[in-house]
């Protein structure tokens, strides 16, 4: 006797639970900031105080924050598409 294996059958509900499931991780992986605590904010290409200025940011600007990307010193944000790194201490979450 052979057995046939049963394939396994995803519905609409479970495809659309999925996608919703995947932007909620994907959105709780980035905030928004606000830059304070100085007037001007340089935007550096990588996480070192000595990394060239890629541009620099205005007092109460909004940013986008990538947690991932971040490190201990650092955010990793996003302004305008353009990605670099600015001290952690500027940055209100």
């Amino acid at each position: 006797m052979a057995t046939t294996k049963k394939k396994a059958v995803t519905t609409p509900v479970a495809v659309e639970q999925e996608k919703i499931d995947t932007t909620v991780r994907d959105i709780s992986k980035e905030k928004i900031g606000i830059v304070s605590g100085c007037s001007i904010l340089n935007v550096r290409k990588i996480p070192n105080p000595l990394s060239e200025v890629l541009f620099t940011i205005a007092r109460r600007t909004h940013v986008k924050i990538d947690l991932e990307g971040s490190t201990e010193r650092y955010y990793r944000v996003v302004l305008q598409g353009v990605e670099g790194f600015c001290q952690k201490d500027f940055i209100e979450v």
